[in-house]
């Protein structure tokens, strides 16, 4: 189901999905009454998919930004060797696929599948480029905060060059639960189902299931089903 711009007005008087907007960064310091403006502006379409379904396949054109409304999207891509490798598990209120958006890549590199039903909106960020029609702040603060996620997205890409870089599984693991927000115990929540988090890694199923298990009975984290802490 799609919505066109005139209908993003109505849309944003749901206060749930609001909410979910007001979360984002792209949306920083905007006033809550001037989304319909600013999604007006970036030609904001809202889409509905059910689970499985595919909002992008590898080697279309990847031409808008998506904010996830509501729902989970896997992005991954396929190797020469036809093994999945999961680049991100994308959540309520995530922004995705802001650099190849502005990039309009014609050649998309990765496939977005959605795990649960979801809503999500396509922004078009080739707008902010025409400087000739940037008349309100909201525009430039639009502009301003993309720079940041992009930049966000620069330490997130080298974070995970480093995790992949590392030669052990355990080592791998470790890099990872260190990129992890942790609370004020010291625990961090995966995003990840087991096969997906081996995709991540790219590593084996069997032998992730294995190397947690041995740090679990080691002592060097302490697990309780997606919760985990590190305890070295």
């Amino acid at each position: 189901m799609t919505y066109d711009s005139g209908k993003i007005k109505e849309l944003m008087e749901l206060n749930h999905y609001k909410q979910v907007v007001q979360s984002s960064s792209l949306f920083s310091d905007i006033p809550p009454e001037l989304y319909p403006d600013a999604l007006k502006f970036m030609k904001a379409q809202l889409k509905r998919y059910r689970k499985d379904e595919f909002i992008l396949h590898t080697g279309q054109p990847f031409r808008y930004g998506i904010l996830l409304l509501e729902g989970s999207i896997e992005g991954s891509f396929i190797t020469e060797n036809f093994h999945k490798i999961n680049m991100n598990n994308f959540e309520k209120g995530m922004l995705i696929g802001e650099s190849l958006a502005c990039a309009r890549e014609e050649c998309s590199p990765i496939q977005l599948r959605a795990m649960t039903d979801i809503t999500v909106l396509f922004l078009d960020f080739s707008v902010i480029y025409d400087t000739d029609h940037v008349k309100h702040s909201y525009q430039l603060r639009l502009s301003l905060n993309l720079v940041k996620l992009l930049s966000r997205q620069n330490v997130f890409l080298s974070n995970r060059i480093r995790i992949l870089g590392q030669r052990t599984i355990r080592d791998r693991i470790i890099m990872y639960m260190d990129t992890l927000q942790k609370d004020s115990s010291g625990q961090i929540s995966l995003p990840f189902t087991i096969t997906a988090f081996a995709e991540y890694l790219g590593v084996n199923r069997s032998a992730l299931s294995r190397e947690m298990s041995n740090m679990e009975k080691e002592g060097v984290i302490e697990r309780c089903g997606k919760c985990c802490r590190i305890v070295r």
